[in-house]
């Protein structure tokens, strides 16, 4: 039997040194398959068959991975078996049939032990841990790892190393310990690249940009997966593919692109379809039920989130499903049918608890207890809220806990127990704070990386421009010297002029790059002291106009100033960043500005607005909203008008928006106003941040004044 293995190992190694292509290697193999006889010869084959096909095709491997079994059964081949066992393991786990696996799994590990080499069952202990994760039970899990890990560093078997240091990034991952989960997935990409594992680095690259993209690091978990994915696409790794185009969708849709995280969840879907992975498909179909949720569009967002569970239903994937059931529980809120979102919220909570999914917990709890207080149930509500604060405070989940101090604010304020409502309030507007504070000092950190690698871009460029220079005056001079010293010095001229020019030009771009940020820097600021008035302020006079209504001593008087100064907290909230351009959109947001301004004044205002939305991206919208709002405020102030019409139409593959008026017009030529005027050059300057262009021209016959923005429609 021995010569016989040594014999097909020799005529594999010849088949895979001379056969170029994966296709010639695989043929190879089957046509071996025709002349062999039901020998070790032929088991040979059938393994390397299987190898071939277990992690990419199940459904071709599976018919080799039986019949090796079979094989290696009537040969006694107990090495063999062990192996074809674990290959089943996989095939199995990859076919959702989990039983089937541990026992595959366990039987390769006691046959490794019975044949006296233990270390292979270290391979064994991983796959045995990823079906308990799959199943839910963490501490099995857990435990099959580490010892498969300690194995590994016993036997110095790198596989068993980098395989069960991946499964304990898993777990800490679960476990919501990001630092920790990172050491063991970079130990696991390392160990992959010393093996120089194709699959290996894609399943690394995939595994360190999810972490990335847990921890908030947006554009370094963007990078690992794009990366990954032109790993996957090189070397032809369906299933990665899937996956990276399906977490690539998670990053926008985090970044609130919706129509790129559409794309590529898309993408996914397909990909996933094709190689018949249902848990990955159920996922890109979450994603798109997310998407439709947050543009408003609550019953398709519940179709998706229904077709996500019955597949999670199918495949018997329970941490799939908390999700799939906690979407359903928000979309049915929304829809207004309560108790339908309690059940499926309290569903989503059960199975939770049985995972030990501690953050899917806390935002269980949060929901329930928002649902309670607004049935009327205070004491289930008060409950849930109380075990959602413990949750989210034991495991320091910020975000959640934000929620929560809103909803146990409100909790409070309807059980007319104002003072703890207040209390809450206070908690809420804190962790707001450092919410806010985080993401600015992030968003700062983020705009100075970019101006400083803008500033390197450019220096290589004007090194690279001087380079090219400097060769062309050297080329000019060998070839000229003697005949051409007019000449010469005419192109040290010119070269000269070429950096003075160059120079001026990257001056210029500096200080574009820098307005910009400025810009950005100076919005953020504006959404933060917006929110403090709104959620701050705003909430405290709110709490004692009420305190004070049910004083029977206060005054009319008292009470009407309280409602102005409400009003006008409420009022400088709006102006400095328009919360309708968050909610409804740039059109609604320019249809409330005029509105407004019609209001405040005696202007006349009549519009014509396309949905602007869809054609501009979301970046884009802040910086049209000002310019319009800017224009309309020079009107009022200068123009002594008392008509004007806003409008927005699609011109030449562009969005072209006009205000005109019937004022006195402009009284100096235009370079002059923008050169004084601080109003017009941030308007220019935000219009062009975004790569448009705006004019102001005299309106007919000198009367008036023509205001238009002009901004390329945008692929997103």
């Amino acid at each position: 039997m021995m010569k016989g293995i040594i014999s097909t190992c020799f005529c594999l190694l010849f088949l895979s040194h001379s056969l170029s292509a994966q296709s010639n290697y695989v043929d190879s193999l089957t046509q071996l398959l025709e002349v062999n006889q039901p020998d070790s010869n032929r088991l040979g084959v059938l393994l390397r068959l299987t190898e071939k096909f277990y992690m990419e095709d199940t459904k071709k491997a599976f018919p080799y991975a039986e019949e090796a079994k079979s094989l290696s059964l009537q040969l006694n081949d107990l090495s063999n078996l062990a192996e074809v066992q674990y290959y089943l393991s996989y095939l199995y786990y990859f076919d959702y049939k989990d039983e089937e696996a541990l026992i595959a799994a366990d039987s390769c590990k006691q046959l490794y032990i019975l044949i006296n080499t233990p270390k292979y069952s270290c391979d064994c202990l991983y796959i045995q841990g990823a079906i308990y994760m799959g199943l839910g039970k963490k501490e099995e899990g857990r435990k099959s790892y580490e010892e498969g890990l300690e194995m590994g560093k016993k036997y110095e078997y790198l596989r068993a190393i980098i395989n069960n240091s991946k499964g304990l990034g898993d777990i800490a991952e679960t476990d919501g310990d990001y630092e920790k989960a990172l050491e063991y997935y970079q130990l696991s990409m390392e160990g992959e690249e010393k093996e120089d594992n194709a699959h290996g680095q894609g399943v690394a690259y995939n595994d360190l940009g999810r972490i990335y993209d847990s921890m908030g690091q947006y554009e370094k978990g963007l990078s690992k997966y794009l990366e990954g994915l032109a790993w996957a696409e090189k070397y032809n790794l369906n299933r990665l593919q899937a996956t990276f185009l399906s977490n690539i969708a998670g990053i926008h849709f985090r970044q609130k692109n919706y129509s790129k995280a559409e794309e590529f969840a898309e993408k996914g879907l397909e990909k996933f379809r094709e190689n018949s992975d249902r848990r990955g498909e159920a996922k890109s179909i979450q994603t798109l039920g997310n998407c439709a949720f947050n543009q408003g569009e609550f019953q398709l967002a519940l179709d998706y989130f229904m077709k996500a569970r019955d597949i999670q239903e199918e495949i018997k994937y329970k941490r799939g499903l908390t999700f799939a059931y906690f979407n359903m529980g928000k979309s049915y809120h929304k829809l207004g049918q309560k108790k339908e979102a309690i059940k499926f919220h309290e569903k989503s909570l059960e199975l939770r608890e049985e995972l030990g999914f501690k953050s899917g917990q806390a935002g269980s709890h949060k929901a329930l207890g928002q649902l309670w207080t607004q049935e009327g149930n205070y004491k289930k509500a008060l409950f849930h809220l109380k075990k959602g604060e413990q949750i989210a405070g034991e495991k320091e989940l910020i975000e959640e806990q934000e929620g929560i101090y809103k909803n146990l604010a409100q909790y409070y304020e309807a059980r007319g127990n104002f003072k703890q409502a207040f209390s809450y309030f206070e908690q809420y507007a804190q962790t707001r704070d450092s919410l806010l504070n985080k993401d600015r000092n992030k968003q700062i950190a983020d705009m100075q990386t970019r101006y400083e690698t803008s500033q390197k871009e450019q220096e290589i460029l004007r090194q690279e421009k001087e380079i090219a220079e400097l060769d062309a005056q050297k080329s000019g001079a060998i070839i000229q010297r003697n005949a051409f010293i007019s000449g010469g010095l005419i192109l040290s001229i010119l070269a000269f002029l070429g950096l003075r020019i160059n120079r001026i030009q990257r001056e210029r771009n500096d200080k574009k790059a820098l307005a910009e940020a400025l810009l950005f820097t100076q919005e953020e600021e504006r959404k933060r002291i917006a929110r403090d008035l709104h959620d701050g302020i705003g909430q405290s006079l709110l709490l004692i106009k009420k305190q004070l209504l049910n004083n029977a001593s206060i005054s009319a008087e008292n009470q009407h100033m309280i409602s102005e100064t409400l009003e006008e907290v409420r009022s400088v909230s709006r102006d400095l960043h328009p919360f309708q351009l968050e909610k409804f959109g740039l059109k609604a947001a320019l249809e409330e500005a005029i509105l407004k301004v019609e209001r405040s004044s005696d202007l006349f205002i009549s519009k014509e607005l396309i949905e602007l939305d869809q054609y501009l991206p979301q970046a884009a919208h802040i910086h049209v909203f000002r310019t319009v709002q800017e224009a309309l405020s020079n009107i009022i102030k200068h123009a002594e008008a008392t008509a004007a019409k806003v409008s927005a139409e699609l011109k030449d593959n562009e969005v072209l928006i006009q205000i005109r008026d019937n004022g006195k017009g402009f009284d100096h030529e235009l370079e002059i106003v923008t050169s004084k005027s601080l109003g017009l050059r941030t308007m220019f300057e935000r219009i062009s941040a975004i790569g448009g262009k705006l004019k102001i021209e005299k309106g007919n016959n000198g009367k008036g004044s023509n205001l238009s923005i002009s901004i390329p429609i945008q692929n997103m």
